[in-house]
């Protein structure tokens, strides 16, 4: 009876189950927020380099200028559904292999205009005509984390937002003439 007494006074029987009781919640938080933090990085990631891709890869030819740079002051502005589509393709073509979130595009104008600049005397006086892009636009992008543990907790909000301007200035055509 004494040996049985002694048994259960100091037994470990439950000990496994209690650290385990313990730990698991911790072991689990920390997958999870790798799993949220490696989502959300990618998404930002994927996000600003299809902002990136798509200011520097939509052309003329896409926007259907057709300007053959042969006035000196040339002036074009394309704006509306048409763009913002455009831009939209091609930040999601960015994307591998993952649902894209809400993607939107507000006040997208692409402006298109000649630049003339000579060189040489007046004799065989070249003509550098240069057709350049202005491009702006402002683009939103939500998504939601993976797991929903941190939206319960009030750690991560329910939808994170990425906002991107893009604004740059490329030549889309170049002509040289001598006169």
């Amino acid at each position: 009876m004494r040996k049985l007494a002694k048994k259960i006074r100091f037994g470990e029987n439950g000990q496994a189950m209690v650290e385990y009781a313990i730990t698991i919640p911790v072991f689990l938080l920390i997958v999870f927020f790798i799993i949220d933090f490696g989502w959300i990085s990618y998404q930002k990631i994927a996000f600003e380099h299809g902002c990136l891709r798509a200011s520097w890869y939509i052309s003329a030819e896409d926007l259907g200028d057709d300007d053959l740079l042969e006035e000196k002051y040339s002036e074009k502005i394309y704006a509306g559904d048409e763009l913002d589509e455009l831009l939209e393709e091609y930040i999601e073509s960015s994307f591998w292999g993952s649902g894209v979130g809400e993607l939107s595009i507000v006040d997208a104008q692409a402006y298109l205009y000649n630049d003339e600049k000579t060189s040489g005397g007046k004799v065989g006086e070249e003509s550098n005509y240069t057709r350049y892009m202005k491009l702006k636009a402002t683009v939103t992008y939500e998504i939601t984390p993976l797991t929903p543990l941190f939206s319960m907790l009030n750690i991560i909000p329910d939808q994170i937002k990425f906002v991107k301007n893009i604004e740059c200035i490329r030549v889309v055509a170049t002509s040289q003439r001598t006169k």
